[in-house]
């Protein structure tokens, strides 16, 4: 629902890597093919905080 807070007191619906991350995983899931499973699951987990790091990174 985005009323639960962040240690810095953000939402995380308003927190810029947390968004970042969830829209990641949506390109993943219809582009890559990667099962949400074993090895593909972690690569797309790790593509996805990579990401989330780097558009929060970037603002």
């Amino acid at each position: 629902d985005g009323e639960t807070s962040t240690p810095t007191g953000k939402t995380y619906a308003s927190s810029l890597d947390v968004v970042g991350h969830e829209m990641t995983h949506g390109v993943t899931e219809h582009t890559a093919g990667l099962e949400y499973l074993g090895q593909s699951g972690a690569l797309n987990e790790s593509y996805s905080d990579l990401m989330g790091y780097i558009i929060s990174g970037a603002s």
